[in-house]
């Protein structure tokens, strides 16, 4: 999904209208509820992804990386494991090599303004996603909207744990709402 499809969607949900105007209403807030909803589901599920970056002396520098690394996984180089260190305060890697390396780590998704963007995560939570930017829009009104946010919440987390659970034993994820 793509971010306008995840607003249109919480939209329809919140009983709003899901047109071009209504979006534009409301593309602000529900995007920060859209990459809080990111970030939350980075954390608990293991995004990894390896990229190259060179080996300046005997460092690599993890502002090279193109996402924010929370936890590097492994290094190596053509194909081969290298040993290394993380100096996580200073955000390098201490490694013997020359040139270039790649670097698997654990990620957090960049923030998705554009409403042609779509979150990097797995396909199949992007519905959670929908849910917690409703439960967080229900959670901002009067008392009556409000009693309605601890469903979707409750929604989001049994989803998110039927999701995490289903990782770590290897099944498929697809019908997890």
């Amino acid at each position: 999904m793509t971010l306008r499809e995840i607003i249109e969607a919480a939209l329809l949900q919140l009983g709003r209208g899901s047109d071009s105007a209504s979006v534009d209403k409301w593309k602000a807030k529900l995007t920060v509820f859209v990459n809080d909803a990111i970030r939350d589901i980075a954390t608990a599920f293991p995004l990894i992804r390896t990229e190259s970056a060179r080996i300046v002396g005997t460092t690599v520098d993890l502002s090279q990386l193109d996402r924010l690394c929370m936890k590097v996984v492994g290094v190596s180089q053509e194909g081969f494991p290298l040993n290394y260190s993380v100096n996580e305060a200073a955000g390098i890697v201490s490694v013997r090599g020359v040139g270039n390396v790649d670097v698997t780590y654990r990620y957090v998704p960049n923030v998705i303004t554009a409403l042609e963007s779509s979150p990097e995560v797995p396909e199949q939570l992007h519905g959670l996603i929908v849910i917690y930017a409703v439960a967080r829009e229900r959670m901002s009104g009067d008392k009556a909207t409000q009693s309605g946010a601890n469903i979707y919440l409750q929604m989001y987390e049994t989803a998110k744990a039927r999701f995490i659970s289903a990782f770590r034993e290897g099944r498929t994820i697809e019908n997890i709402y």
